[in-house]
């Protein structure tokens, strides 16, 4: 349980530093504190809405739909990592 938990903090949970620190860089001195209330309203929106969105798709339509409804929302948000580029306003 022990390496279990371990595991999931460094990958899962373990995200949240490193998030909260490009959105600071990205914002800069004078904004940091605004993009991380902006980027961080967006996750603990959609993790708020997802939890709900896959409940009533499981409701209405099965475990299979909704978690391949998961599948296309997850490879939707891969072209937007591999298509992220830092802009050469942010200081690196």
């Amino acid at each position: 349980m022990i390496a279990i938990s371990v595991g999931l903090g460094a990958s899962v949970i373990g995200f949240t530093g490193l998030f909260n620190t490009e959105l600071a860089e990205l914002g800069g001195a004078d904004a940091a504190g605004s993009a991380m209330g902006v980027g961080l309203t967006f996750v603990y929106l959609a993790g708020f809405l997802a939890p709900i969105g896959f409940g009533a798709l499981v409701d209405a339509h099965g475990f299979a739909l909704a978690w391949k409804a998961c599948a296309v929302l997850v490879a939707l948000g891969v072209p937007l990592l591999v298509l992220a580029r830092p802009t050469s306003a942010v200081p690196r």
